[in-house]
């Protein structure tokens, strides 16, 4: 029988244009609510639902992340029953450890990209770093995204569904031109098995780490990487901080400003009061 509420939150959410994965996140969150009670969520009491996230952390053991995106799909879902009911369930977030992600170095990045045969691998990566882009957004990218002329990349709805401008530098250029005349894509620059389809996501991070297996790199973080390994070199060679933020597609600098912590120490000059005693060690 079908939930009338979770046909509303499903309309609600796109009617206020969420992602389409986050909206399968949401409905998905609610249904398995429902599925744990076997009764309809919009009757439960705020101490059950509570005691379902105890569950998910204590006995599920997920991650503190995961269940808070679980917390702002209920959180959605209740927000409609309080306006269809007038009943209040509030439901607390995870407080989350604060990670700084590893950054692969410019010797590293370089050894991948030699070391990478494939043409089509080794040119998404050239391309992600080149540009620091998400793996979402490389793997979107149309060949009419390229424009020669302007050394653009056009991202088209990135996260938080915006566009924005990415650098295409001339060894990135000349990368993407060797691509084209083997590949010759029509209008999905990387396509995966189908070849009218983008390459799906997770197919990047499984690339990325076979080539990190085999070529013996420690660090964590999948395609994303190279990302942070674009900011945190662009920030070491003095680029201002403004100018990364509106490379990333960043909606608030406070995001950018993390890639301070990541920055090589050594970069910036700065000396340990220690080094200025006149000591002998």
């Amino acid at each position: 029988m079908t939930n009338i509420y979770i046909e509303e939150m499903r309309d609600t959410l796109a009617l206020k244009n969420y992602a389409s994965g986050t909206q399968a996140l949401y409905i998905k969150a609610v249904e398995k609510l429902e599925a744990y009670y076997q009764r309809p969520p919009e009757q439960l009491t705020e101490k059950e639902v509570h005691t379902y996230l105890l569950y998910l952390l204590k006995d599920r053991q997920l991650a503190p992340n995961t269940c808070n995106v679980i917390v702002h799909a209920l959180s959605f879902f209740y927000s409609l029953i309080e306006k269809n009911q007038g009943s209040v369930i509030k439901l607390p977030c995870q407080r989350t450890a604060k990670k700084l992600p590893d950054v692969l170095s410019q010797e590293e990045v370089q050894h991948i990209i030699k070391s990478t045969t494939n043409l089509k691998h080794r040119t998404m990566i050239i391309v992600t770093y080149g540009a620091g882009l998400r793996p979402s957004e490389v793997v979107n990218l149309k060949v009419s995204d390229i424009d020669s002329q302007r050394m653009t990349l056009h991202i088209r709805q990135g996260k938080g569904r915006k566009d924005r401008y990415a650098l295409l530098s001339p060894v990135m250029l000349q990368a993407l031109r060797n691509y084209w005349r083997t590949y010759k894509p029509r209008i999905w620059l990387f396509t995966g098995e189908h070849p009218d389809k983008p390459m799906p996501v997770h197919t990047t991070n499984m690339i990325f780490k076979r080539i990190k297996e085999r070529l013996g790199i420690k660090k964590n973080g999948g395609f994303h990487i190279l990302r942070h390994s674009f900011a945190t070199h662009l920030l070491e060679s003095g680029t201002n901080l403004f100018h990364i933020q509106k490379l990333l597609g960043h909606r608030r600098i406070s995001t950018t400003t993390s890639y301070l912590h990541m920055a090589s120490l050594k970069q910036t000059g700065i000396q340990s009061p220690i080094d200025q005693l006149q000591i002998s060690v």
